[in-house]
């Protein structure tokens, strides 16, 4: 469960990660999790497994690189 921050909303739902809370109140985040199944965890945990293998810094930096020597 992560807040309405567009950054983290963004990776939560590219990668079917988790869920996104209605608003940063801990009443209503802890409502979210509480909410959640356990099945639901369990889709979230190997769909975070899979994103992780996708989204590390490694892949990340390589990019970056790719990006700054293609601007020289």
């Amino acid at each position: 469960v992560v807040t309405p921050l567009p950054s983290m909303a963004e990776f939560v739902v590219k990668g079917n990660i988790g869920i996104i809370s209605r608003n940063f109140d801990l009443y209503s985040i802890a409502q979210d999790i509480n909410k959640l199944t356990p099945a639901e965890i369990d889709r979230f945990k190997r769909n975070s497994l899979k994103y992780a293998k996708q989204m590390n810094s490694k892949k990340e930096m390589e990019k970056l690189i790719n990006v700054y020597f293609s601007e020289m």
